[in-house]
């Protein structure tokens, strides 16, 4: 009696995609659908932006041309539906906004100049909802966000390490794009620090000791970039940042003033440029 085959595309769990196993991961991103892997692809060319570090693969337009992927390639991935809801249609009203204020500026060629930037993030929204559809989409998709994150604070932070942790006038920067700001980089760090943070807080019983401080750099690195890039409203924004943390995770009385204490002292220590 011959055995049956195991297929190669198993089941994958929950369970190890929530230890971060590389192989499981592996496994559940070979048995997407391409629209799922091109929209991917995109935020790791829109966040790390290889090709403004490697000059020569710029010849290709990878981010637009993964997002256009992505678009057509979601006509036919059977789990897409239409997602309905209210915020949905305020971005839609806002783009609305957008073009009228444009056709009705003083120099509207000039409003126009940028238009393909707000179209982009119109579209980046609609694909995300529709194709991020599933748990295992998301958390895959979400793993991948942070790692694109990651690389931008580790860059951040190691480059304040390399000048004593000294401030300049730019603060800290990011690749080429929207993230060569300091402000704007270190508003990332915010959003970076803070869901590193709770992905953190939510799975780490799951992980070994090496896999934890892997993913507890992610945070550190993300406070230590807003502290150096000397934004005031960002380093604001990290000090509500930890006093919510604080009371999510129903930290001590003492914890919760030394937070205070630090953040206050840093606010007004750290230079504003």
């Amino acid at each position: 009696m011959k055995l049956k085959r195991k297929s190669k595309d198993t089941e994958v769990s929950l369970e190890d995609l929530y230890a971060v196993k590389i192989k499981s991961i592996w496994q559940a991103v070979k048995q997407e659908h391409i629209s799922f892997w091109a929209l991917t692809i995109y935020f790791f060319f829109d966040y790390v932006r290889p090709q403004g570090i490697y000059p020569s693969i710029a010849v290709i337009p990878w981010a637009q041309l993964s997002l256009l992927v992505a678009l057509f390639a979601m006509i036919s991935d059977r789990s897409v539906k239409k997602v309905n809801c209210l915020e949905n249609n305020v971005l839609i009203f806002f783009f609305m906004v957008v073009v009228l204020s444009s056709l009705l500026a003083f120099k509207p060629s000039m409003a126009w100049e940028n238009k393909t930037i707000v179209i982009n993030w119109i579209l980046v929204y609609f694909l995300t909802i529709n194709i991020i559809n599933t748990e295992k989409r998301f958390y895959i998709f979400l793993l991948g966000y942070l790692m694109f994150s990651f690389k931008m604070s580790q860059h951040g932070f190691f480059s304040w390490a390399d000048r004593g942790f000294s401030f300049t006038n730019w603060g800290l920067v990011g690749a080429q794009g929207y993230f060569h700001d300091s402000g704007e980089y270190s508003i990332q760090m915010l959003i970076f620090g803070s869901m590193s943070a709770a992905f953190v807080f939510a799975l780490k019983e799951k992980w070994g000791r090496y896999k934890k401080w892997f993913f507890y750099f992610m945070p550190f690195t993300a406070v230590m970039v807003v502290l150096g890039a000397s934004s005031r409203g960002s380093q604001l924004g990290l000090l509500v940042i930890g006093l919510l943390l604080m009371v999510r995770v129903k930290a001590g009385f003492k914890i919760f003033i030394t937070l205070i204490i630090f953040m206050t002292l840093a606010y007004f220590l750290l230079p504003e440029e």
